[in-house]
């Protein structure tokens, strides 16, 4: 992952940064990320506002601006957006469902093959690399011995949830059926979250 995607992620998972807070989180010299910062600035990513210290000069946070809050575009990603459109506006809406479907069921059996030999305690785990290899970004937070949380930096289908909440609908029934687990999705990108948050709770035996 090349260093201004790392910093994206990072200030969509905890906006308004300072640079030297994000030279800290990523292990970069101060100097390294303000170059960055400038290309996503002169892109129209990220945006700075200025904050008046208690003592000293005044200094910039940075977030993103609001509408950048997801993946960076690339022709592929704008492609589809069109596609997309066209759909939606030629009422072909079952279309899309019928794909976000069909799709559904290859990930989910790709990664019911991957977790099969898997033991019980161990397939969240496992699920979050399969993830992560998807790009989904995803951070593992155990809550209690019978909860934990499933958080996911990255959405690379957010144009489509965007578009078609199923699309999210389906995640959270594949997650629940590959952990044969209750699994509530209680934060969206979609909806302007910096991440989608699934609460993960065993079935109770």
């Amino acid at each position: 992952m090349d260093t201004r995607t790392e910093i994206q992620l990072l200030l969509e998972k905890e906006p308004r940064l300072s640079t030297q807070e994000i030279a800290n989180h990523l292990g970069l010299s101060k100097m390294a990320i303000l170059k960055h910062i400038e290309i996503l600035e002169n892109a129209g990513i990220v945006e700075r506002s200025i904050f008046k210290g208690k003592v000293g000069r005044p200094f910039y946070r940075y977030s993103l601006v609001e509408d950048k809050m997801e993946q960076p575009v690339n022709s592929d990603s704008q492609m589809l957006q069109s596609l997309l459109d066209f759909l939606m506006e030629n009422g072909n809406e079952t279309l899309i469902n019928s794909f976000l479907e069909q799709r559904q069921k290859i990930v989910l059996s790709r990664y019911r093959e991957k977790l099969k030999n898997v033991r019980d305690e161990d397939k969240l785990m496992t699920l979050a690399a399969l993830r992560k290899v998807d790009n989904y970004f995803p951070e593992i937070r155990k809550i209690d011995n019978n909860t934990s949380e499933l958080v996911e930096l990255n959405c690379p289908i957010l144009k489509i949830a965007m578009k078609n909440g199923k699309a999210c609908t389906l995640e959270t029934s594949m997650f629940g059926a590959l952990l044969e687990a209750n699994v509530e999705s209680i934060h969206k990108k979609i909806n302007g979250n910096g991440a989608c948050r699934f609460i993960i709770r065993k079935q109770q035996l």
